[in-house]
């Protein structure tokens, strides 16, 4: 099976979350492709929450290439992270990385799927890349993070390409203050089935009151992932 991982935003917690995205994402037995849209900056440079704008820590694209080490990373796309909001951020890193991806759909696919993924998300299931593509089959189905809101979503998806061209191409890429379409929208219009059944967590660097760092998991408490 040949597979398409397009990871999007600030690298954050990567070298925490990589072994656990190897084991449960990565699969010896499919061909997978990883794409990633992402910023210099690690953290969020004007996030006060859980101290990011204090995580100085800058990357260039060879230094990110050392991190994804072992991957078949085709494309890095890397910037100084835009002013605005998280939310028009995260909108735009989804629209670029589309983008840049359809730029290598004719040399690279076909893909039987494609994952939209973050680099700070730590999975509690192994990805049965059979089982879900059998189930887009069925029943046109795009399959989303257990945890994921009616919102942007920027966290987890998985579908067949032309779902996930949707889902990818839901905002207005000319306005991008317009409207958001959610997930339900998406869903109603395009007539897809939404299945959120991929158990995820979004994996913070924090601070404890002794001013150590430890890792946490932001749905499950304090848990050391390393």
């Amino acid at each position: 099976m040949k597979i398409a991982i397009i990871y999007t935003g600030h690298i954050r917690s990567w070298t925490s979350c990589k072994k656990n995205n190897l084991e449960m994402l990565f699969n010896e037995n499919d061909y997978i492709d990883v794409y990633i849209e992402t910023y210099k900056e690690g953290f969020r440079h004007d996030y006060s929450l859980r101290n990011e704008c204090n995580e100085k820590i800058i990357y260039e694209e060879d230094d990110i290439k050392k991190l994804f080490q072992g991957i078949n990373v085709v494309k890095i796309s890397i910037e100084n992270q835009p002013p605005g909001s998280a939310d028009n951020c995260q909108i735009r890193k989804i629209i670029k990385a589309y983008d840049m991806f359809s730029e290598f759909i004719e040399e690279k696919g076909p893909y039987d799927l494609v994952v939209k993924s973050r680099m700070d998300l730590y999975f509690d299931q192994k990805i049965d890349y059979v089982s879900v593509l059998n189930e887009c089959n069925e029943k046109n189905k795009l399959i989303l993070g257990y945890n994921v809101t009616d919102h942007i979503n920027d966290t987890f998806a998985i579908g067949k390409p032309d779902n996930m061209k949707k889902y990818f191409n839901r905002f207005s890429i000319t306005n991008h203050n317009s409207p958001m379409h959610s997930i339900s929208s998406l869903s109603s219009k395009e007539n897809i089935l939404i299945d959120q059944k991929i158990k995820h967590h979004i994996v913070r660097l924090s601070t404890k009151s002794n001013g150590t760092r430890f890792v946490k998991c932001s749905l499950d408490g304090e848990r050391d992932v390393e």
